[in-house]
Order: structure tokens, then sequence, then C-alpha cells
């Protein structure tokens, strides 16, 4: 009997402290701090600030050779009827930009240059640098489409998660392609 109440006791306070277990707030406290990434745009408000709003509308926006697919656009112009049409006086807007995973350069073996050409023959890469900076500029193009339809831009709020938060599979270039997206989430 005592040994049933103990493991019960350990098993409710273990899932009560896995709560944090996957957030950046525990990786932080682990010693696996992602770097923040600047997107360039003024944060005229705290992402905390948006943890306490209810979600009223959510869009992922795709684009296709650094240009906003049709339909993406037409769910973004969803957002903006509905700030316009609901005349929402006290509402956020998140732009948070995701890409496909990539290799950190840190997990690279290093291989004599013979090899590397051999094994790179073909292929394209791109390091961290140019790749938070491709996410940025669709940040910046999301930014500045709220921006033209009068959505008040001290209720944007941006930030660059890079590959933190995939929603497919990187194994097929469709997955990939579906992680490499914008997510557009209006709060009030």
């Amino acid at each position: 009997m005592i040994k049933k109440i103990i493991l019960s006791i350990l098993l409710s306070s273990s899932l009560a402290l896995s709560a944090d277990l996957y957030t950046d707030t525990y990786m932080s406290r682990s010693g696996i701090v992602f770097p923040h990434i600047d997107t360039g745009i003024p944060n005229h408000i705290n992402g905390q600030t948006l943890m306490n709003k209810r979600v009223l509308y959510s869009t992922p926006v795709y684009f296709k050779g650094g240009v906003i697919t049709e339909s993406s656009r037409d769910a973004l112009a969803g957002i903006i009827s509905t700030v316009k049409m609901k005349r929402l006086k006290s509402y956020y807007v998140s732009v948070i930009g995701h890409t496909a995973d990539y290799t950190n350069e840190y997990h690279v073996v290093p291989l004599n240059a013979w090899s590397t050409f051999w094994q790179n023959l073909g292929k394209k890469t791109m390091g961290r640098d140019t790749l938070a900076a491709s996410v940025n500029q669709r940040i910046q193009t999301v930014y500045d489409l709220l921006k033209e339809d009068n959505v008040n831009t001290t209720r944007i709020y941006t930030e660059n998660r890079m590959n933190r938060d995939p929603v497919s599979t990187e194994a097929t270039v469709e997955g990939r392609m579906l992680n490499q997206r914008v997510d557009v989430v209006l709060y009030y």
C-alpha cells in the first residue's frame, strides 16, 4: 500500500514537472540556448504579452521563389479583413518566421579537400547566416503587406524561429517546403 502511494506521488510530481521539459525556459536552464536572431524590425510589444491573449485567426504564409503564394496572400487578407470587420481596438499580430532544418556547422565532420569535393558535388549549401537572412526577408515581406493594409505596426510582433518548430518531416522536399513558412496569428 505504501509503495503504491509513494509511486503515485512520484508519478504525479514528475508529470507536473515535465510541463517545462520542452520549452525555451527549460532549454535556457540546461545550457542549450538558441541565439536570438534579429529580424531588423523593432518590436513594440513583448512576446510574453501574447501568451495571455486569445487567438482569433491563424494562418501559415508560404513563399515560392521568394514571392508570396496567391493562396497565402488570400489568407493574409483574411486576417486584415477580420481586424477591419470586427473593428478590434485591442489586437496584436505575431509574424513568426520558420525554415527547414539545416546542418549546424559544429556537427560537420571535417573532411580533406578531395573528399569534400566529391561528397558535395552538385549539392547546394546554405550557411546559417544566409538562411537567417532569407527567413528575415520573408518576415519583412509579410510585415510590409500588413503595414500597407493599415495594420498598426506597434501591435505587430516579429520573431525568427529558424528551424525550431517544424510542422512536417525534413525527409521530403514537400515537408521541407511546409517548414519554410511564416506563421501569422491575430490575437485579441
